[in-house]
């Protein structure tokens, strides 16, 4: 009887359990991991892989057949498609940096004006701050490894008597896996960097959570500004000048009136005496006339 489909596949990763997953050697590997990432960002690596040693024009025996070829023609395309992956990913981390650097930064410089924020929040905040600037040096190093190995003229041309070389698919599939291997030691370190900043930016944010949720839970009452003393005295100060200068306003306008007033009465007393002072004379000149 032949084998069942599901046995020519692979099946699916297996469930671990809890405790499995909460084992204290994981903890332990997942700080080793930890560790290790922060140093390598801030060590310094040579511009190139080391060479391997024991790779060469006969080393390991035999030759790599025609039909070999495509293979590692194959192996060496996949190991740059990587690379061009690894860059698109450190591009990515980058923008990603620069939109949380300010974001973070603004909503910080906003609690504090409206909120008085306590110390484990500050705290927590400027540590979120220093993991993003540790994943952007990350990435940034990701962007500087630039090591890169590929077949050149002397693999087609010979340069000692400047002719062209007969084609040997055993030395032309060597140089595509020398530069598949070297290329993959640093494409590799290319990998660790990247890792280092998704986890520092992944650490950034759990950070900034956590001041959240310290800021919204937190007793503090809201800030209010009590004027000094000083300031007390100049307002007070101020109101007595202002109510003074309102006073005698009020003082001046009342005089002002008061003389209108008389104004007004002696110009109607006038008006009076003028109306009484015609017909008089009016009867004196029919008087004389008779």
């Amino acid at each position: 009887m032949g084998a069942e489909p599901t046995d020519l596949v692979a099946g699916r990763p297996k469930k671990l359990k809890y405790r499995e997953v909460f084992k204290w050697s994981r903890f332990r590997d997942s700080i080793g991991t930890f560790f290790y990432l922060v140093r390598l960002v801030f060590s310094t690596y040579d511009s190139k892989p080391a060479a391997p040693t024991n790779f060469n024009s006969s080393n390991p025996a035999g030759s790599i057949t025609e039909q070999q070829l495509p293979i590692c023609q194959s192996i060496y395309d996949e190991v740059n498609a990587r690379n061009a992956a690894l860059e698109a990913k450190a591009n990515s981390m980058v923008a990603v940096i620069a939109i949380l650097t300010p974001l973070i930064v603004s909503a910080v410089v906003y609690i504090q004006s409206i909120k008085s924020s306590t110390n484990g929040f500050l705290v927590l905040t400027l540590v979120s701050l220093l993991f993003l600037l540790v994943a952007l040096l990350a990435a940034y190093r990701t962007l500087r490894v630039t090591s890169h190995q590929q077949m050149y003229l002397d693999s087609i041309i010979d340069m000692k008597t400047k002719e062209i070389r007969e084609f040997s698919p055993n030395r032309h599939g060597r140089g595509l896996l020398w530069c598949a291997t070297m290329n993959t030691e640093a494409y590799n370190l290319k990998t660790d960097f990247v890792r280092a900043s998704q986890i520092f930016i992944l650490i950034s944010l759990l950070l900034v959570f956590c001041a959240s949720a310290l800021l919204m839970f937190s007793p503090t009452p809201n800030q209010i500004v009590q004027p000094s003393d000083a300031r007390n005295r100049e307002i007070a100060a101020s109101s007595s000048d202002i109510a003074g200068e309102l006073k005698s306003i009020n003082t001046n306008l009342s005089m002002t009136a008061e003389k209108l007033r008389e104004t007004n009465q002696i110009l109607s007393e006038k008006a009076i005496g003028k109306k009484r002072i015609q017909p008089t004379a009016g009867r004196s000149r029919g008087r004389a006339e008779d």
